[in-house]
């Protein structure tokens, strides 16, 4: 299946459990992806020139779709509350948690920047 077909997927079944609206999500990945940015340590002026970029939204959206699917397995074992589900999901988006900063991430992080830097 194409990634953009999975991640579509994975966005509804989110939605579906949690309540929360297409805009709520995409509104809460953008203000997370400045917060990681600051919790990496980028500065504001270079956290808004690298959030300019295409390929750190490409970077961004196939990371976040990764911490979907880890909160999908989690619900899907511990079955959480509907009212309980949106607050939980928060939580496995927290810019300075585990899962937002495995080291996973952190190497497909290093890999995007070589890319920007090379493109320079």
């Amino acid at each position: 299946m194409e990634l953009q077909n999975q991640i579509e997927i994975t966005s509804q079944t989110v939605r579906n459990i949690t309540g929360l609206t297409r805009e709520e999500v995409a509104e809460l990945m953008f203000e997370n992806a400045y917060l990681w940015l600051a919790h990496i340590g980028a500065d504001d002026p270079a956290a808004s020139q690298f959030a300019r970029t295409a390929e750190f939204w490409g970077f961004w959206k196939a990371a976040w779709h990764e911490v979907d699917r880890e909160f999908l397995r989690h619900h899907h074992k511990w079955q959480y509350a509907r009212t309980h589900a949106a607050e939980w999901y928060r939580w496995f988006h927290n810019p300075s948690g585990a899962h937002t900063n495995s080291p996973r991430m952190e190497h497909q992080h290093h890999v995007l920047i070589k890319q920007l830097a090379v493109k320079r």
